[in-house]
């Protein structure tokens, strides 16, 4: 029973049928492969180092805040606006001055340090590689909304530590003064250039509320009811002088006839040598006609000159009439355009005292914690 029992456990030196012996090349190559992958792995390690990462947070607030009134400026949406921001920190305007700055006093071993960014090894390094700093920066820093809130974190990894904050913290430094300071400097320019708008409109409305004045004295009111009936009294005068020149004219032409026939009837009696009393009487007659028709005549005159005098009046009337109405309506536009300006001017000198919209919460510190780069 022992034999048997020796015999079961005793193992084959054969191998299974049907197996078959790898190629002895294909196993040198899976060793080969192996050793380089361990060689490659262990190199890695050895020889790529640890990235350190140093992070600056800033606040960027969702609306800009505001004390209590409402103001004229265009607000994009916030998701534009926190593109814009992104845009400009990593723009020249910002990444320029920041190689050729001097670094940022991160606290610690290095707040009485300064130093020019462009001597920090990390810079260093990248200009020895032939390099433009300001263009690595655009590549290797990290600017971004995390989870689409209004926390902006500033981020920059390298082998370095010391050096990372002061870059990061002399980006916010840039940052902050070439764009944020700047565009509350504007705002305070666009206040000074809107009183300086106001003051020109107030000397505007004085010079176009003493023309009104003088306006309103030429046509003796500036009341629209007044003016009205100074002009239907001039028209109804105008209408009376013109029939009176119809009732002339008419009078005239009655009197020619008779004035032609009494002339005729003289010359013809005189041609027969009538009677001296007879001549006498008819030259009478023809004085009387002729004392007429000059009576009429120096009537029509003087109508005319009374019809010439009241249009006069009239087209006076009516162009000061426009002017004056010109004028009203130029002021009450001016004075509208200034009471906006007026109240714009009131709204950003309170609003300008508002909170900041773009704030500092920490600035980078030299990091403690190492990431591997696999």
């Amino acid at each position: 029973m022992n034999a048997t029992t020796d015999d079961a456990l005793q193992v084959s030196p054969l191998p299974p049928a049907g197996w078959r012996r790898p190629p002895r090349w294909l196993i040198r190559q899976i060793l080969v492969l192996g050793a380089i992958a361990c060689i490659a792995f262990l190199a890695r390690f050895f020889l790529i180092p640890p990235k350190y990462t140093a992070t600056a947070t800033l606040r960027v607030k969702m609306m800009r805040p505001k004390i209590l009134f409402p103001t004229a400026e265009q607000e994009p949406e916030y998701a534009i606006f926190q593109k814009t921001q992104i845009a400009l920190i990593l723009s020249n305007k910002v990444l320029d001055p920041v190689v050729t700055g001097e670094a940022f006093p991160v606290g610690g071993e290095f707040a009485t340090k300064k130093e020019k960014i462009a001597n920090l090894r990390t810079i260093r390094q990248v200009v020895a590689h032939n390099e433009d700093p300001a263009q690595w920066l655009q590549h290797e820093l990290t600017v971004e909304f995390p989870n689409k809130s209004e926390i902006l974190q500033i981020s920059l990894s390298g082998e370095y530590r010391e050096d990372l904050p002061k870059i990061v913290n002399k980006v916010v430094d840039v940052y902050m003064s070439q764009v944020v300071e700047a565009e509350k400097k504007e705002r305070a320019v666009r206040v000074d250039n809107l009183k300086g708008l106001w003051t020109r409109y107030e000397k505007n409305l004085k010079e176009t509320r003493d023309a009104l004045r003088k306006q309103a004295e030429k046509l003796g009111s500036g009341d629209k009811d007044v003016q009205s009936v100074t002009d239907q009294f001039i028209h109804k005068e105008l209408d009376k002088v013109d029939h009176q020149l119809v009732w002339v004219d008419h009078a005239l032409l009655e009197l020619k006839l008779p004035a032609v026939a009494a002339q005729t009837r003289l010359s013809r009696r005189r041609a027969e040598h009538a009677a001296k009393e007879e001549i006498g009487k008819l030259e009478d007659e023809v004085a009387v006609i002729d004392a007429q028709v000059k009576s009429l005549q120096d009537d029509r005159e003087t109508l005319r000159r009374e019809a010439a005098e009241l249009n006069q009046k009239a087209a006076t009337l009516g162009k000061d009439t426009l002017d004056y109405q010109g004028t009203q309506e130029e002021f009450a536009v001016q004075s509208e355009t200034a009471k906006k300006v007026k109240a714009e001017v009131e709204a950003m000198d309170v609003e300008l005292k508002a909170p900041d919209r773009i704030e500092l919460i920490d600035l980078a510190r030299p990091p403690t914690n190492r990431s591997w780069p696999w």
